[in-house]
């Protein structure tokens, strides 16, 4: 995470002036990259696909992502989870020399699911999750050319689920800083 904000802040420090394409609006996509350290093991979280909308002062961000496991073992049958999340950034930028620093919010909702199957006997385990997220986020990317990107971003994102576990409901909230690599394509 320092790392990302030393980027921005240097980025930011040695930007002249705007020439970075200045077409009125500018579509295009985008992919972010993230990984998880939890503790003792890697777990990697779905990537992301960006479908940038650019504005001169401002920027429309739809996304989605999508995540299938699928696990078998000796002990259970198998193993199975699906993620799938559908959401919009909406962000105020400022264009520099060859980058782009942007401000806003991102959100969205989705669903989790996951099922054990037990292969010593007939049981199955099922959650089923609805999640709504929110937070602000902020980030800089750097224009190789007019139309390809490279850049980071930092998300303190706040997560509400909604649980049911074999039919007996709860909540969950959840608050997390994730940071994201991330290639966009601008036409």
């Amino acid at each position: 995470m320092i790392i990302l904000f030393l980027i921005l802040f240097s980025v930011a420090g040695f930007s002249q002036t705007a020439t970075v394409p200045d077409k009125l609006v500018r579509v295009g996509f985008g992919m972010a990259f993230q990984d998880v350290y939890t503790g003792d093991y890697m777990t990697f979280e779905a990537s992301q696909l960006y479908l940038p909308i650019d504005f001169r002062n401002f920027r429309i961000e739809p996304t989605i992502s999508r995540r299938l496991t699928k696990e078998e073992t000796p002990i259970m049958e198998t193993h199975t989870e699906r993620e799938t999340k559908l959401g919009v950034g909406v962000f105020l930028k400022q264009n520099y020399d060859k980058t782009t620093i942007y401000y806003g919010i991102r959100m969205g909702i989705g669903e989790y699911k996951f099922t054990y199957a037990y292969s010593s006997s007939s049981s199955r385990y099922n959650n089923f999750n609805t999640i709504r997220y929110w937070g602000p986020a902020m980030g800089g990317e750097y224009y190789f050319s007019p139309h390809f990107s490279i850049g980071g971003e930092t998300l303190l994102e706040m997560e509400h689920k909604d649980k049911d576990y074999n039919e007996h409901p709860s909540k969950m909230i959840s608050e997390e800083i994730k940071l994201r690599i991330i290639l966009r394509f601008l036409f």
